[in-house]
């Protein structure tokens, strides 16, 4: 193989794989992990949060009844009561549980002056905007017999996981909801509940090339550089031919001078 054609071939070589490498890295991009608590500041027990952006997190509620003629609304509860179960509002002691802090729950009679859950249960649902993991999801209250539907939807289509809870005044967490990337999760209870936290992992978007750059021809040499000094092939040629000739020349001009010249 010429120093030309395998110099060419590894360039070629180099560039395609930086390009695959650039790209691969680019697609890929970065998870990033989340944790929708309701924790953040600006919320606080008894505001309303139905179809309101929560944490990056749009939050939605159906078949969940009505109260005074008027569906019952998704409500921030605070599951510290003060320190004290005895100070949970609406009598409901069952969501004492100080670490969980601030909890979402459907409420009972829409009045903010006293959260409590509803015991008609309903949906709660999760609208992240944008594909996901989601990791984990944890619930408070879920009584041992009653079943939990989350469903999960994708481009790929819905999945359908269901539960059961732990107990009164118990935290149930799930998990394994697949490697699908997620945009909505859809939670349904049967009965009173509060919603502690939805973890997941969100991606980074790549960076967007205005121009990207181009890849399609890596650079390469036609010939190979040139040598400092190194005669042209042709150079040597004529000069090979010259000297052979000059030789020849010689040798006939020395024939002609014998015959004219003959020894004695």
């Amino acid at each position: 193989m010429s120093t030309s054609s395998a110099f060419n071939k590894l360039s070629m070589a180099t560039g395609a794989a930086f390009v695959a490498l650039s790209f691969t890295a680019i697609q890929a991009g970065s998870a990033q992990a989340a944790i929708l608590d309701f924790d953040e500041p600006g919320l606080s027990p008894g505001q309303k949060v139905t179809n309101q952006e929560v944490q990056g997190v749009r939050l939605g509620v159906f078949d969940q009844g009505t109260t005074g003629g008027q569906p019952r609304d998704l409500m921030i509860y605070n599951s510290a009561c003060g320190g004290a179960a005895s100070h949970c509002t609406g009598e409901d002691d069952d969501l004492f549980k100080p670490r969980l802090g601030n909890t979402l729950i459907i409420s009972e009679d829409n009045d903010s002056s006293d959260p409590d859950d509803s015991a008609f249960g309903g949906t709660f649902t999760f609208d992240f905007g944008k594909s996901v993991f989601v990791d984990e999801l944890t619930l408070l209250d879920i009584e041992a017999s009653d079943p939990v539907r989350v469903t999960t939807f994708s481009e790929s289509g819905n999945q359908e996981f269901n539960f059961f809870g732990r107990g009164n005044n118990l935290i149930s967490s799930f998990s394994g909801f697949g490697n699908d990337r997620v945009n909505r999760l859809n939670v349904t209870v049967v009965n009173s509940a509060a919603v502690g936290a939805v973890s997941y992992n969100r991606f980074q978007s790549p960076p967007d090339f205005e121009t990207p750059p181009n890849f399609e021809t890596p650079p390469y040499f036609e010939t190979p550089p040139d040598v400092p000094g190194a005669p042209e092939p042709l150079t040597v040629f004529g000069s090979v031919t010259a000297l052979g000739f000059g030789g020849w020349l010689k040798k006939k001009h020395a024939r002609k001078d014998n015959k004219a010249n003959p020894k004695a």
